[in-house]
């Protein structure tokens, strides 16, 4: 079934399964507006994963195309970008649930260092990658700037080798660089800079 914000007044049926546009309402807006206007911001990402991004291009194919190639070149089994409050993407094997970071995730930005945990079944914190993807055997924890996180799961424990976390901490850097224009916000409708 469609998802419908569980305080939205209303609930509309998705179009047909063949459209480019499956969901009921399409909104083309200015950037400035999603930028300046929090109250719009709040309750455009209240939708989480129904809502789908089409511009800026840019930014949309640097998700494809980075996502698409950590799925086929590394043992990678889950990607999930996440940024103030909300995942821009999630893709590969995902869990029924949502994925809210914890803990680990807080050091990876606070240190602005990857976290690779090699086997998750050792790590005390495992717990908070259980809505990631349940009983993911290894997971990196990639920051991306100041405000958000390339998580990666990988198939069995020890999976990455050096060379896929290059691709992982490279593709990171790309991101940073495609988000800095874009304003953060948070769950509760503010943006870190509007407290």
């Amino acid at each position: 079934t469609w998802w419908h914000h569980p305080r939205a007044p209303h609930v509309l049926e998705p179009g047909p399964a063949g459209s480019s546009h499956p969901y009921p309402v399409e909104l083309d807006l200015p950037p400035w507006t999603v930028a300046a206007d929090i109250d719009l911001r709040s309750w455009l990402f209240a939708f989480g994963g129904g809502i789908r991004i089409e511009s800026p291009e840019a930014l949309r194919q640097e998700l494809a195309w980075g996502s698409a190639m950590l799925l086929k070149a590394t043992p990678a089994a889950v990607v999930v970008v996440w940024r103030a409050d909300h995942a821009l993407l999630r893709r590969g094997l995902l869990a029924e649930t949502t994925f809210a970071p914890g803990v680990i995730c807080g050091q990876a930005l606070q240190r602005q260092r990857a976290i690779s945990l090699v086997d998750l079944a050792v790590y005390p914190g495992k717990d908070e990658f259980q809505t990631l993807l349940p009983n993911l055997p290894t997971v990196v924890v990639q920051p991306i700037g100041g405000e958000g996180l390339l998580l990666v799961g990988g198939w069995s424990p020890r999976c990455f080798g050096r060379g896929d976390l290059i691709w992982i901490e490279g593709w990171a850097a790309r991101l940073a660089v495609a988000l800095a224009p874009i304003p953060p916000f948070s769950g509760d409708g503010r943006s870190p800079e509007n407290g």
